[in-house]
């Protein structure tokens, strides 16, 4: 809520990361050697090689979600595109992935239900094409690919709504089933369980929560 210039924003996480471990090292210059000049230069070498090994953690976390199980030249570019298409249409992020996790190669009727995400379907057809191309250059099978993909790609997040939800009931009503529900389904966030498949649903318009703080 008191974020204005969006320091906190996901995109300016990796920077802010630097920076936490910049403020660290500055804390630990004592331990890293006796003189003080040689302690900064032991501190800027390891620091200097955070920004590579965080794009390489992060390019492969990128290409574990859309089911990759080698990472090749273009594929940090093919999950960034993906990315891209979904802030500009307003899809779901968990469902978007999940939901990916379970297409074949080859087009399907199941297509629908990543389609329907999408403010304009058509940014996503031209997207899967690119994906499922590249899939076919891999010896994985669709049941194998799929439970990999869904390893990394959860079925339920902790949803604003749903954590205010539970905050409210249990503060205004001293009823804290919804608390005990939430816990119970995300004991186990990479499961289907169906029977709570209305958690994995994103707010609608009248359950978005505007504001959160710090301490939320």
């Amino acid at each position: 809520y008191i974020d204005r210039r969006g320091r906190y924003a996901w995109n300016q996480q990796p920077g802010i990361a630097h920076w936490n471990l910049a403020r660290l090292a500055e804390c630990l210059l004592g331990l890293l050697a006796d003189d003080e000049q040689a302690a900064l230069e032991v501190a800027d070498d390891i620091l200097g090689r955070f920004p590579d090994r965080f794009t390489a953690a992060y390019d492969a976390g990128l290409t574990a979600k859309i089911g990759l199980a080698a990472s090749r030249d273009g594929d940090a570019e093919l999950a960034l595109d993906l990315l891209e298409r979904m802030a500009g249409n307003s899809a779901d992020m968990t469902l978007t992935f999940r939901r990916l996790s379970a297409l074949p190669k080859g087009h399907d009727r199941n297509d629908c239900f990543v389609r329907e995400l999408f403010e304009q379907p058509e940014a996503f057809d031209q997207w899967v094409g690119n994906w499922r191309q590249r899939l076919d250059s891999e010896q994985r099978i669709d049941a194998e690919r799929r439970q990999a993909m869904e390893s990394v790609n959860p079925a339920f997040i902790l949803r604003n709504h749903l954590a205010q939800r539970a905050v409210d009931s249990a503060i205004e009503r001293l009823d804290f089933g919804p608390m005990r529900e939430l816990n119970r389904v995300l004991a186990h966030p990479y499961l289907d369980q169906p029977e709570f498949s209305h958690l994995s649903l994103p707010p609608e318009p009248h359950e978005r929560v505007q504001h959160t703080f710090c301490g939320t």
